[in-house]
């Protein structure tokens, strides 16, 4: 994470390093909510995330689907992108959520309330996700591996979404 300077920020330095991840956290089934309206500058509140509550108690892994990945390469990808409030945050994590992957560059902004809410809680978060259109069922097996990168609080993964129908075809 980066502060507005653009310096490296870590938040927490008695939390687990990116090696230290246990994997199976970063692969499982996830559930993917679309929200189409929220634009530049839109705050995902917890309001917006409520009516996901039953899903999210039996789904650990949360992937929201803004649409913002189509501004990549924009002058304002990088400052008008959607972020969640802390208390959506909070939210996620009364629910039991272990990883929340967005399709911007930064789930929040300083003072990074969402960011201290879900790390503090050993939530992972997955930012700047892609082609997340492409993924038709509300629930997929998710695939994000980290690099073990010894001593760090993040690394560059290569996400995906695995349908059931993919298994069923190859059967």
């Amino acid at each position: 994470m980066r502060d507005a300077s653009g310096r490296a920020v870590s938040l927490f330095s008695d939390k687990p390093t990116i090696d230290q991840v246990p994997l199976d956290a970063c692969v499982g089934p996830a559930i993917l909510v679309s929200l189409p309206n929220h634009g530049s500058g839109s705050i995902i509140e917890r309001e917006t995330l409520e009516c996901w509550a039953d899903q999210l108690r039996r789904t650990p892994r949360l992937v929201l689907n803004t649409g913002w990945y189509n501004h990549w390469g924009s002058p304002d990808y990088f400052t008008d992108h959607p972020v969640m409030t802390g208390d959506a945050a909070e939210f996620l994590v009364d629910r039991g959520i272990t990883l929340i992957g967005v399709d911007f560059p930064s789930i929040d902004r300083p003072p990074f309330p969402a960011h201290e809410m879900l790390l503090g809680n050993d939530v992972l978060i997955l930012e700047n996700l892609t082609n997340l259109d492409a993924v038709t069922g509300p629930v997929f097996q998710l695939s994000a591996i980290p690099l073990r990168i010894i001593g760090r609080d993040g690394s560059p993964v290569r996400a995906i979404a695995i349908e059931e129908s993919e298994f069923l075809d190859e059967r």
